[in-house]
């Protein structure tokens, strides 16, 4: 009946949403039984007491988001029984699958295809031999496709329960079998020949703008906190942490929950930003539709120090006066490229249902009806303004898109600022419309082939009309070509070098040799079933439908991986704040004018992705090597970084290197500058000299002990 000696494992699993059909605080109080009828408190408070009543029970869990507010509402006695249960009954952590049709075990069954176990052989309809026999050929299948002999049963879905008696990974791990090993990501995804799950790469534009202004500002406030001199870390800043930390969840910046989830992670988002401002500000201009506020604005060349801050003064001295400027145009190569740039709209498929095989367009699915995108405008209304410190051209495109192209003095790069909505809405004439930009330069041979970034790291080379892991099916030869697009995109032959850097995710794709093509914004008016229940129509502020304005940085040259440093510039962008001030004389005794912590500046190779504060003398660090293995024949290559020259403020006493998330210790590879203590096993290195050395794509965690310096204005 076995293939074999097997070892089955029983994992009934429990998903809870932090945010989806109902928002995150819905979701575990319970409200809302209409939407969802599940509280996630009263899921927790079971599993701790079924755990408790039999040392044999096992529970893995994911979402600690709902743990965190579960703890928080505890008492004391309670807690620490959690904390026992955590020490008595860890092991490696699971991942949720469906359980085999027929054998769900939890209260929330499909009842159409799990009919109940009977395990009383006096009742009418006794079924544990049909039950066994399920499990059986289950195991049976996939020891096929095993290495090993250890089964995971998976069982459960979103919000139910989850225990095991045995530690699966642990016994995987024990086992050690020869893996294969995977190169590409899955991508393209589609859960069948219609349903290419790539519209939610660009679902909910606005709200994944703010994430990734939110995750950039966040690391400011993380920054300057670590050299505020404070006893402890600001409890403040963990409201920030959290609501970024949420917006990270699946159903959160992805933009597949429904609108008034989507309105509650914003404000989470809003309050944290109101909470990491010294003083709110109120952007009009952002706030307030109405051009005649700010009828004027001011350009100038401000010079800001790596990792702080500078302070400039402006002063009402001249009013209504006009000035020229004369503006030199100097070509970098000496060459010049044919570059075209328009926007289009697929009309997305409408009023479909997945059971007839006619999948609608939606916050998950990207689905044209057809392969043709038409374009948006017939008569573009441009100015261009030239001045000293840039040039720019401002288009109205249509009466619901505009975009300013500008470039600036000693930059490598094209910028491309678009404002694309409200896309227009006919009640008698409801037409799905995806919008999307297109580069394209003349004789860039590119082969079918373009590359994306992997969350902002590693490049992923992609092919039209291809997969790695499956037999490819062009049943939808858009969608099923798009690509998650997170901060590049990339086109390249032997010559040249097209590449594009987004403010945030977007899905792209190439269709066409010599063209890059990003979706920037997408009106739906069909649900496509897969679980929200709603169109994705977003209202806007006034109900007339969602604008987002967003940015792009183009470059086009030889091949380089110039886009590199210039991704983090984009995701770096200053961030200003203004004080009114009484005199500039006074400003200027009280408060440092320009500050910037660093004393040497870091290899080009490094980026420092992480720096906050745990306790009064106690940081996090994390450096990372951002340039992959042999891209580049002098970045790509190792580097060390000597951490005792690069801060100012304070010097290392020690340093232990952690595991990525921050939490445990990743080796006992600690160094210390106390006498008696140097623990250092791996390398002979001189007292005081802390090196960190990293290879391509390498990160390195650090937890740092420091004694600060005095600082003076």
């Amino acid at each position: 009946m076995f293939l074999g000696r097997m070892l089955p494992y029983l994992y009934l699993n429990l998903i809870l949403d932090a945010g989806w059909i109902k928002t995150a605080d819905d979701y575990y109080t319970g409200a809302r039984r209409d939407l969802v009828p599940i509280g996630v408190q009263f899921i927790l408070n079971s599993v701790v007491e079924e755990l408790s009543a039999d040392p044999r029970r096992r529970f893995s869990y994911a979402e600690t988001a709902f743990l965190q507010m579960w703890l928080e509402n505890q008492p004391p006695a309670k807690v620490k029984r959690f904390h026992e249960l955590v020490v008595e009954k860890g092991c490696n952590r699971m991942k949720q699958l469906g359980q085999p049709d027929g054998l769900c075990f939890d209260v929330v069954c499909n009842s159409d295809q799990d009919d109940p176990v009977i395990d009383n052989p006096a009742l009418e309809g006794y079924n544990v031999h049909k039950k066994l026999q399920i499990l059986v050929d289950y195991v049976n299948k996939l020891l096929t496709v095993q290495r090993h002999s250890h089964v995971l049963v998976t069982m459960g879905n979103d919000f139910t329960y989850s225990s095991a008696n045995m530690c699966y990974m642990m016994a995987i791990n024990e086992a050690a079998p020869h893996l294969s090993v995977k190169n590409d990501d899955f991508f393209p995804y589609a859960s069948n020949n219609n349903s290419y799950w790539t519209g939610y790469f660009t679902s909910k534009p606005v709200l994944k703008g703010l994430v990734r202004k939110s995750s950039a500002f966040l690391q400011l406030v993380r920054q300057l906190n670590a050299f505020s001199y404070q006893k402890d870390s600001d409890p403040r800043q963990d409201v920030f942490e959290r609501a970024v930390a949420l917006s990270q969840h699946h159903d959160a910046i992805t933009g597949t929950s429904k609108e008034n989830v989507t309105r509650d992670y914003e404000r989470r988002l809003f309050h944290a930003w109101d909470v990491g401002e010294l003083l709110k500000t109120f952007r009009r201009t952002q706030q307030l539709h109405n051009s005649n506020i700010a009828p004027y604005e001011i350009s100038f060349v401000a010079n800001v120090p790596p990792l702080g801050f500078a302070t400039y003064f402006l002063t009402n001295k001249t009013e209504n006066r006009w000035v020229l400027f004369q503006w030199r145009n100097d070509l970098m190569n000496n060459k010049s490229y044919s570059l075209r740039q328009e926007f289009f709209y697929y009309v997305g498929m409408t009023n479909g249902s997945s059971s007839n095989g006619k999948r609608a367009s939606g916050a998950y699915i990207f689905r044209p009806n057809g392969t043709t995108a038409w374009p948006t405008n017939t008569k573009i209304e441009m100015e261009v303004i030239k001045t000293s410190l840039f040039q720019e051209v401002r288009q109205r495109v249509s009466p619901w898109i505009s975009q300013v192209i500008r470039l600036l003095p000693n930059k490598s790069y094209v910028e491309f600022d678009y404002l694309v909505g409200p896309i227009p809405k006919n009640d008698s004439n409801l037409t799905t419309m995806e919008v999307i930009t297109r580069y394209t330069v003349t004789g860039l041979a590119s082969k079918g082939i373009f590359k994306t970034d992997a969350n902002g790291r590693q490049l992923m080379e992609r092919r039209k009309n291809n997969a790695v892991s499956y037999e490819y099916e062009n049943t939808e030869p858009v969608s099923g070509n798009y690509y998650p697009v997170n901060s590049r995109i990339i086109l390249s032959d032997e010559q040249t070098q097209m590449t594009v850097l987004t403010d945030r995710s977007h899905g792209g794709s190439s269709l066409i040799d010599g063209q890059i093509e990003i979706m920037l914004h997408r009106r739906a008016y069909w649900d496509d079933d897969f679980g929200v229940n709603e169109p994705l129509d977003e209202p806007g502020e006034d109900g007339r439908g969602l604008v987002v304005r967003g940015t792009h940085w183009l470059l086009l040259g030889p091949k380089s991986p110039a886009h590199r440093p210039l991704a983090f510039e984009l995701f770096h962008h200053p961030i200003i704040s203004f004080a009114q001030i009484g005199s500039i004389e006074a400003y200027i005794k009280k408060f440092l004018t320009t500050f910037s912590p660093l004393s040497a500046d870091l290899p080009p190779h490094v980026n420092l992705l992480t720096l906050k504060q745990l306790k009064s003398n106690s940081l996090l660090l994390r450096l990372e090597h951002f340039y992959q293995n042999q891209e580049d024949n002098f970045f790509s290559q190792p580097i060390s970084v000597d951490l005792t020259k690069l801060f100012s403020p304070f010097d290392i006493i020690t340093v232990e290197e952690l595991m990525l998330a921050g939490n445990k210790l990743a080796t006992s590879n600690t160094q210390t500058n106390e006498p008696n203590k140097q623990q250092n096993k791996f390398s002979e290195r001189r007292l005081g000299a802390f090196s960190v050395e990293l290879k391509p794509m390498e990160i390195k965690t650090l937890r740092i002990a420091v004694h600060m310096k005095t600082i003076t204005n």
